[in-house]
């Protein structure tokens, strides 16, 4: 594709071999966010839940993400393995108030409403 994109600039069709280049350099950076989280996924089944957040964190805050959900989930994960209870409310209650909305209807609620109600309890 990358070929193609600059074959397209050379004959005259800029705006399309530059539409396809920057397409490319963000599915490049997303694919390199995302093997981030792969590495933190496995710290984190691995129990090593304060490493797993440093990798994860900082995805927050990265424009190339778009699997929040599951990054957000991990996280969550992560704060109840530490018995952070409050640190899960916190990350659970920003998705549902930030993030489910990119999503629509009532997609990943559930998932989230459960944590946050678990994390009350344990909290009491």
């Amino acid at each position: 594709m990358k070929e193609y994109s600059e074959w397209l600039v050379q004959t005259g069709e800029y705006d399309q071999g530059i539409l396809i280049k920057n397409n490319l350099e963000i599915n490049k950076k997303r694919d390199e966010c995302y093997q981030i989280f792969q590495k933190g996924e496995e710290l984190s089944k691995k129990k090593k839940y304060d490493d797993s957040n440093k990798l994860l964190l900082p995805l927050l805050e990265n424009n190339y993400v778009d699997f929040y959900a599951p990054l957000y989930e991990r996280i969550a994960k992560n704060y109840r393995g530490l018995k952070d209870y409050k640190k899960e409310l916190d990350i659970c209650q920003t998705f549902l108030k930030n993030i489910q909305p990119i999503y629509g209807g009532d997609m990943w609620i559930n998932v989230f409403t459960k944590r946050i109600e678990y994390a009350n309890n344990k909290m009491k």
